[in-house]
C-alpha cells in the first residue's frame, strides 16, 4: 500500500494497488454521479481525475503532485468547457439596462417627501413602492404629482406635471 503514496516504489501486488487505478475509478464515479446530482460540475472534476489517472499510468509522481495535477487539469477543463456549455444550452433571456429603465419613464408618481432640484432628500411613490427622487427644476411638496423623466439606478428623476 505504501507504493501509492511514495514515488519510485513499484506496486507488484495487483492493479488495485496502483495509484492510477484509484484516480480512474474515482473519475468514472464522478462522471456517473453527474447523472444523479443536478448541475454540470462534478463531471469536470471526474474528467480531471481520469486525466490524472492516465498521466499516472505513464509517469509515477508523488501524491502531492497528483492532487496538484488533478486541480490544474480540472480547472482547465472547467474553464474551457464553460464556453462550450454556454453554446450548447443558450439562454433565452437577455438583460438590457435600457429596457429596464424605459419601464419607468413617463409614469406618474406622487410625492411623499419634499423633492428639490439637485437634492437627494425627496421621495416619491411609484406602483406602491417608495423611491428616492430628484426634481429637474421645481420644488415639489408632499402630495404633488409628477412624471418620471429618467432613472439613475435607484433614484427617479422627475418633473412637475
Amino acid at each position: 500500500m505504501e507504493c501509492i503514496w511514495k514515488v519510485g516504489i513499484v506496486c507488484n501486488e495487483s492493479i488495485v494497488n496502483l495509484p492510477f487505478f484509484y484516480w480512474l475509478i474515482s473519475g468514472f464515479t464522478m462522471v456517473i454521479l453527474e447523472f444523479f446530482i443536478p448541475g454540470i460540475f462534478i463531471i469536470f472534476l471526474g474528467l480531471g481525475a481520469i486525466f490524472t489517472g492516465m498521466i499516472l499510468f505513464f509517469i509515477p509522481i508523488g501524491f502531492g503532485f497528483q492532487i496538484l495535477l488533478w486541480v490544474i487539469s480540472s480547472s482547465i477543463i472547467i474553464l474551457s468547457a464553460s464556453q462550450f456549455i454556454k453554446n450548447l444550452f443558450p439562454s433565452t433571456q437577455s438583460y438590457s439596462e435600457s429596457a429596464n429603465r424605459d419601464d419607468y419613464i413617463g409614469k406618474e408618481v406622487v410625492v411623499v417627501e419634499k423633492v428639490e432640484p439637485n437634492s437627494m432628500t425627496g421621495r416619491v411613490q411609484l406602483q406602491g413602492t417608495e423611491w428616492k427622487a430628484i426634481s429637474l427644476s421645481h420644488i415639489l411638496e408632499v402630495g404633488d404629482k409628477a412624471r418620471v423623466y429618467d432613472r439613475d439606478n435607484l433614484t427617479l428623476i422627475i418633473e412637475k406635471i
